[in-house]
């Protein structure tokens, strides 16, 4: 063990900690700000005194690296909590002590008579965290659980591996899941304290290391609870929904080089080109540059899922029941009718499936895309809409410039990397629209900018 630092940010705070090495890191963290720890070992040594490495390769209770590292600064005492002898000792401790950190399996403690609920009657404003794998309370409350089980079962292995699925994934070293616990459980304790500071009430902690691991996978967790899509592992990068370019390259000695290092705006990758051509490499790199494009704007943008059928009739059968032929339903799949009647076109409903009901709308079998659609309409209009003349189904999802419609999700970074991309004009075809605006993107302002731009640009063409 080594000396508490002076002058910490938690100079004064005394902590207790017990149990296992899941939070252990915890204890470190605390003591490293300078609080005191004192880590309450059984009779024979924490048992993280025999892992490996050794100093010197050198085995013994004091040579355990593994150990000197998650006790920096602690300081250490034994106690046999299973006589009672030792747990008079340990209620006499808890009385001067401001945290109690437990990484035993949840309910130890109180069957052995000093769980929070008698704890407190010693210490009333005392702050216990308890790590455990599952919390505390549950269906899997007394499952054990390792760094690798808690990593994969929590989700963050899902996100770490490569480009190839055909590899399983890969575990982050460096015992990342009891650390991501531990982190959590620092960050309760300080909060709790801080409390206290204010109200002078302590706090039970449940620390859950499943769950803490399973809001710690990055974009992963989140994106499958909004969108129902999973994340791709990919080599040295973010795992993402949508494969993004490599970032490395096989450089000398057969060793590959991580070169992420992408320009997000335009004037960015010009002043990268002339870096790079005044070194004189540009040529060498040809094969992994490429600006930012309307296909890599595609890559990296949520359009929005939207599917319009025609329905069309031989008359206006909704207008003659007195109906103005609009409908708006979000049990789906059908979310809004119109009427489409233009002039002295044929008597027409427009139908619009979108969000989530669109997704995968077309891989579903076309009879059965026909009766959702005239069932809708039979529940709102009447038996009359089950006879249509003709339905034209557009899945604009599968539309070649736009990807989808109305709405783009922009993710973050994507217009400022990519956004040049929707001016850029494509052979003859120039384009408007809000989203291409250079400034008030998504408002009309936006909208009367581009049209003006676009518009330039052609006259400009045409006059040539």
């Amino acid at each position: 063990m080594t000396e508490a630092i002076d002058g910490g940010a938690l100079e004064g705070v005394r902590v207790l900690e017990v149990g296992g090495e899941i939070g252990a890191w915890c204890g470190k963290l605390l003591a490293d700000m300078g609080a005191t720890v004192v880590k309450v070992e059984p009779p024979g040594g924490d048992r993280t005194r025999s892992y490996e490495p050794f100093y010197q390769d050198e085995p013994g209770p004091e040579r355990s690296l593994y150990f000197w590292h998650y006790n920096t600064s602690k300081k250490s005492l034994t106690l046999d909590l299973d006589a009672e002898a030792g747990l008079d000792l340990f209620r006499r401790l808890v009385a001067g002590a401001d945290v109690v950190l437990d990484s035993h399996q949840p309910g130890h403690l109180a069957d052995l008579g000093i769980g929070y609920e008698e704890l407190r009657k010693v210490r009333p404003d005392l702050v216990m965290a308890a790590v455990s794998p599952f919390g505390q309370d549950g269906p899997y409350a007394n499952y054990a659980m390792t760094d690798l089980t808690a990593l994969a079962f929590g989700g963050p292995a899902w996100s770490c591996g490569y480009d190839d699925h055909d590899v399983p994934p890969v575990r982050g070293g460096g015992n990342q899941g009891y650390h991501t616990a531990s982190h959590f459980a620092a960050i309760g304790i300080l909060i709790a304290l801080v409390h206290r500071q204010q109200t002078g009430v302590g706090q039970f902690l449940d620390v859950n290391m499943h769950a803490a691991l399973n809001v710690t996978t990055e974009a992963g967790s989140y994106t499958y609870l909004v969108t129902q899509e999973n994340v791709k592992r990919q080599t040295g990068r973010h795992a993402s929904v949508r494969q993004t370019p490599p970032s490395q390259i096989l450089g000398p000695g057969g060793r590959y080089l991580n070169v992420g290092f992408p320009a997000r705006t335009e004037e960015q990758w010009i002043q990268l080109l002339a870096w790079l051509e005044d070194e004189g490499v540009v040529g060498d790199l040809q094969e992994y540059l490429s600006p930012p494009s309307r296909q890599a704007l595609h890559e990296n943008t949520r359009m929005g899922h939207t599917v319009k059928c025609q329905v069309l009739y031989e008359r206006p059968f909704w207008r003659e029941a007195g109906f103005s032929g609009e409908a708006v339903c979000t049990r789906g799949p059908v979310t809004v009718v119109f009427d489409g009647i233009v002039g002295d076109c044929a008597p027409a409903l427009l139908v619009f499936i979108t969000g989530r009901p669109a997704q995968g709308w077309s891989e579903r079998d076309p009879q059965q895309r026909r009766e959702l659609v005239l069932g809708s309409l039979v529940e709102w209009f009447g038996p009359d809409a089950a006879e249509p003349v003709q339905v034209v189904e557009t899945d604009w999802s599968a539309e070649q410039w736009s990807g989808g419609a109305p709405v783009v999700l922009f993710p973050q970074g994507a217009l400022t990397r990519h956004g040049p991309a929707l001016r850029a004009p494509v052979g003859r075809i120039h384009w408007a629209g809000t989203e291409t605006a250079r400034e008030h993107t998504g408002f009309m302002e936006g909208a009367l900018e581009s049209g003006e731009r676009a518009a330039d640009e052609v006259l400009a063409v045409l006059r040539r």
